[in-house]
């Protein structure tokens, strides 16, 4: 059978390893095959029957919900005419479990896994089994195994973990966060398109405006950028908000584009285009110098730590988180009450990888707006919590805690949850649970379209289609990965454009090849 993926030298390697333990084991061996894409999987059990001597026989134990006792199978398993033909000829028998991620789902009353808490009871019997046993399992069942069956997990050998590699991390590309542009956030894509429609009509409507009420074109101007922001048309925000610094500039007003030029920074940064991010970043930090603001400067300083990390200058980056939160702590006061201050502190220590610090102050500002009833503050601040837990590598919690941001509300239609289902996804898929993973990409999505937000929508539709790919549906990874390139195509985003075509080409070929 021809595989429909290319294994990489890492994969080979893996596999040898994994044949020679094979080959070499005696008696009672347990090991764990670790992969969360049955597309993966597959094509490794393919490899490793391949190679096998023909000395060696990989029996298939198949766990489900209706089969749970792995110690009663196998040992069913060994009275077949199968295993005692083997025997007789003297080819040894290797039991390859599967289905074990769908069997570790039913649990006792007490929301235990009745399959883990069977073979760590029953372990010393397994022991009595002198043939090799490899159990097939994804991240998020070998996690589960670890906690509920520490016991069994004791008597492995080997472990083997495979994982899909891409021609990118896509995640780096789709790694998109909220765009705080103030009510307008709220709105939904018919209602955004309206506002576009009105404000472009008032400019339109009287070209001598511009001279006779500059600060009413400039802000409609402003509002527009706002909008094409929102919706993920970064070159015509970025032609909205200069019309409106231009204006601004020309009437000398500090504070209006203090507004403007965070926003101005965001769309540059999205188009790659860093040497204008940190050319417009010179004239604000100008203004906050002038104004003694430190706040602004710490909110500055922050952003252009993006821009080093996105151009690889980790000194920079470092050096900019620091002098940030030195700002930040030297105007909060012990006391202090200002929620977004002190959630910033936390996010800059989680930035900086001090993670105990970070939620010492994400709990305080949680404390503080959930006294105040604030939940659209609330949620953010569980999924910055959730997040930080996710850097960490303690995927269980970061989901509780996106759960949280999300499911605190009985209302799951707000703009701000579909970055987070988003991240849910990426969880479950990190777990291997890759139905769950798509059933929270499609949430995101929906609501992505629902506000018009066409960064956000092409960020679901990347995630579907390597989802999709990743259990070998490669006719609906292909229509995800088209549906965002013809967007990429329409907001004019290159990047998008130019990741989307490879993956488009790559799964064609898949295909072609597989018939």
């Amino acid at each position: 059978m021809d595989n429909l993926i290319e294994l990489s030298i890492d994969h080979f390697a893996k596999i040898d390893k994994m044949i020679s333990y094979l080959e070499i084991s005696e008696g009672f061996s347990l090991s764990f095959l670790i992969c969360n894409e049955p597309i993966l999987c597959d094509a490794v059990i393919s490899e490793v029957e391949d190679k096998l001597s023909l000395n060696i026989s990989l029996y298939g134990i198949h766990l489900d919900s209706q089969h749970l006792d792995l110690l009663d199978m196998i040992k069913k398993a060994q009275q077949s005419k199968e295993y005692q033909d083997n025997i007789q000829k003297k080819i040894k028998t290797v039991f390859f479990v599967t289905g074990f991620d769908e069997a570790v789902e039913c649990k006792t009353d007490e929301g235990l896994s009745k399959v883990l808490l069977t073979i760590n009871i029953m372990r010393e019997k397994f022991l009595e089994i002198q043939n090799t046993i490899l159990i097939r399992l994804n991240v998020g069942s070998f996690s589960q195994l670890l906690n509920e069956a520490p016991d069994f997990y004791s008597w492995r050998t080997s472990i083997f973990e495979f994982k899909l590699h891409t021609d990118e991390d896509y995640t780096e590309l789709i790694n998109i966060e909220d765009i705080k542009t103030g009510h307008f956030s709220i709105f939904d894509n018919h209602t955004l398109s309206q506002l576009f429609e009105s404000y472009n009509g008032l400019i339109e409507a009287d070209t001598t405006l511009e001279s006779e009420s500059p600060h009413k074109i400039a802000y409609w101007y402003q509002n527009l950028g706002m909008i094409e922001s929102l919706r993920g048309y970064d070159e015509k925000a970025i032609e909205y908000f200069t019309k409106a610094l231009s204006i601004y500039n020309s009437l000398d007003e500090q504070n209006e584009k203090i507004n403007i030029i965070p926003f101005l920074m965001l769309a540059y940064h999205r188009r790659n285009q860093y040497d204008k991010e940190l050319d417009i970043s010179e004239e604000l930090m100008s203004i906050f110098n002038q104004n003694d603001d430190m706040d602004g400067k710490a909110a500055l300083l922050r952003l252009l730590a993006n821009v080093y990390s996105a151009t690889g200058d980790s000194e920079k980056r470092d050096q900019s988180l620091k002098e940030s939160l030195e700002l930040m702590l030297k105007v909060n006061s012990e006391n202090s009450d200002n929620i977004d201050r002190i959630r910033d502190i936390g996010s800059v220590y989680s930035e900086l990888k001090n993670y105990n610090e970070a939620l010492k102050y994400y709990n305080k500002s949680l404390s503080l707006v959930q006294k105040k009833g604030d939940y659209f503050s609330e949620k953010d601040i569980l999924s910055d919590i959730g997040s930080l837990y996710r850097v960490k590598g303690d995927l269980s919690k970061a989901l509780d805690y996106y759960k949280k941001a999300v499911y605190n509300h009985s209302d799951l239609s707000f703009r701000e949850n579909a970055i987070v289902f988003d991240r849910i996804g990426d969880i479950y898929k990190e777990l291997g649970y890759m139905d769950k993973a798509i059933d929270s990409f499609k949430k995101a999505l929906s609501l992505h379209i629902s506000y018009g937000d066409g960064i956000g929508q092409i960020s679901s539709m990347i995630s579907l289609g390597h989802t999709y790919f990743s259990i070998g549906k490669y006719d609906e990874s292909l229509s995800y990965y088209a549906g965002a390139l013809e967007l990429s195509k329409d907001i004019d985003s290159p990047q998008f454009v130019d990741f989307c075509s490879r993956q488009v080409s790559k799964i064609k070929r898949h295909m072609e090849n597989s018939n």
